[in-house]
């Protein structure tokens, strides 16, 4: 039996099984059919970012990857409190303020000054808790100040509000110029279900939408993916733990653990699949600033 070319080639280009790329196809309500017709549009809009990987502000990510290349989709798995938004904020500093390259975070969960005050307390090393505090010293202060006028300065927008990946997509051209990287803090916020969709065929289906648009958009896609729990066994497999493995990228599994001296350290493994493993390195989680040090 011969196969549908457009689904061949939406297979491959997507990195999803055929029978997968075919009932897309086949759906009339299908976004990402929708915005494969409108591939043709893209350079009508904005800028496209460079075409070179970006260091993401992970030592051991980068020593054993490229970085954080154009039309990927990087995920972060983890139970919650393991570091994921830890993890994010690392990668959006070195991205967008130690690099002065485009990004853009979405939020899923909190207000955007929040998100602002972590990112200020990571680059200034001081509790964002203390920023108001009477007892902060004229040094902590100053340090403060400069990692705010950096924030400012630097090509980072902060959006939320954004519960589609139209929207986003949307948010994305409206920017100054088109973000390299695009960070999202939750995924489970979008409302991408249809009716009769269980959650896993949500995010099944949204993990296809995000990968798609990377591509399209030439950009990386960083985020975030929590779980109830990890398994206890080694090695982790990322696809055992969220039906969005497939079509990312790399896969990242946090485990953050306490030794017997108190200290926290955070375990990432890496992988980008059950047969490519890409090995696995340890940071040093400094919590009360938002940031893991190598």
């Amino acid at each position: 039996m011969s196969r549908n070319p457009r689904a061949v080639r939406l297979a491959k280009q997507m990195g999803i099984p055929y029978a997968e790329a075919l009932r897309q196809i086949r759906d009339p309500e299908s976004t990402l059919i929708q915005a494969d017709d409108s591939d043709h549009l893209l350079d009508l809009f904005g800028q496209r970012p460079g075409s070179g990987p970006v260091a993401s502000g992970l030592a051991g990510f980068d020593e054993l990857t490229s970085g954080l290349e154009q039309g990927n989709v990087v995920v972060f798995a983890g139970v919650s409190s393991s570091g994921l938004s830890t993890a994010l904020f690392t990668i959006a500093s070195h991205v967008a303020v130690q690099q002065q390259v485009s990004a853009m975070w979405v939020e899923g969960k909190s207000p955007v000054g929040l998100v602002a005050e972590r990112m200020v307390s990571g680059l200034a090393q001081v509790n964002r808790t203390r920023f108001a505090d009477p007892s902060l010293s004229g040094d902590e202060a100053g340090r403060v100040r400069a990692a705010t006028a950096r924030l400012k300065r630097s090509p980072l927008w902060i959006r939320d509000g954004l519960r589609t990946v139209a929207a986003v997509e949307q948010a994305l051209r409206a920017a100054p110029q088109m973000p390299r990287v695009l960070i999202l803090d939750e995924v489970r916020h979008f409302d991408h279900v249809r009716a009769g969709m269980s959650s896993e065929e949500h995010l099944t289906e949204l993990g296809v939408l995000l990968k798609h648009l990377a591509m399209r958009l030439k950009i990386t896609i960083c985020m975030a993916h929590r779980v109830e729990v990890l398994p206890a066994r080694e090695p982790m497999y990322a696809e055992d733990l969220f039906p969005f493995a497939a079509v990312s990228d790399k896969l990242i599994l946090l485990r953050t653990e306490r030794g017997l001296d108190g200290q926290a350290r955070t375990q990432m493994h890496l992988e980008k699949s059950r047969t490519s493993r890409l090995g696995k390195f340890s940071v040093t989680p400094r919590f009360e600033f938002a940031r893991f040090e190598s």
